[in-house]
């Protein structure tokens, strides 16, 4: 948005309501366990980060942004959280052996990657065999009229109403990933759709991976 910095606004981001919103059902519906290890690919200022932190053994956020990652340290550090690293990489060459994680997850990263599939490829590699990769995108229904009617539905103001229309934007200038789509990919990279909701009534989708085990 016209003012701001990117990692301003993605920090901002992550902290409107309609996003923590996502936020705590995602950890409702993802059922993180006390002896999980973490990945999330994109974590931006590292706000989802914190919040399975407090659920899970560690979690490692990881973004391409050195600006994101440093602004990730100091929002952990403020908050004291301690079972958390951050790094910069890319995740279409992820610098993590094969199996590393029991959880991945990249939220709204998906349809921006260069190369979805190599980038969805990364994610199964490191996740272990009997662990999931959960992926949030833009909905069905993510477009900057239908974001106008939910804001209005939902008394949305000022950030909360125009970060919302401005991510709806950006999303609209990506290929979405349908159903098929989805599954087909993850079949390429490995992996099976395990199950999908739909959220924020069709703005936004959450769908498990399962690692196929040969």
């Amino acid at each position: 948005m016209q003012g701001l910095d990117p990692v301003d606004f993605d920090d901002l981001l992550s902290q409107t309501e309609w996003n923590r919103s996502l936020q705590r059902s995602l950890i409702h519906w993802i059922g993180v366990n006390h002896t999980d290890e973490v990945l999330e690919a994109g974590c931006g200022t590292g706000r989802f980060v914190l919040q399975l932190a407090q659920r899970a053994k560690w979690v490692t956020g990881l973004d391409p942004s050195s600006e994101m990652v440093e602004r990730a340290k100091l929002n952990a550090q403020d908050l004291s959280v301690e079972n958390i690293n951050f790094a910069v990489g890319d995740v279409h060459q992820l610098a993590f052996p094969k199996a590393r994680f029991d959880l991945v997850v990249a939220l709204n990263q998906l349809f921006a990657f260069e190369d979805a599939e190599r980038a969805l490829s990364e994610l199964v590699r490191v996740c272990r065999p009997q662990g999931q990769i959960v992926l949030l995108n833009p909905g069905p229904n993510m477009n900057p009229w239908a974001v106008q009617s939910f804001s209005e539905v939902h008394n949305l103001r000022d950030f909360e109403r125009d970060s919302l229309l401005s991510f709806a934007t950006a999303a609209a200038r990506h290929p979405q990933f349908d159903e098929q789509a989805m599954a087909s990919m993850a079949e390429s990279a490995g992996a099976k759709v395990a199950d999908a909701v739909v959220l924020l009534e069709g703005l936004a989708v959450v769908t498990q991976l399962l690692p196929e085990v040969s």
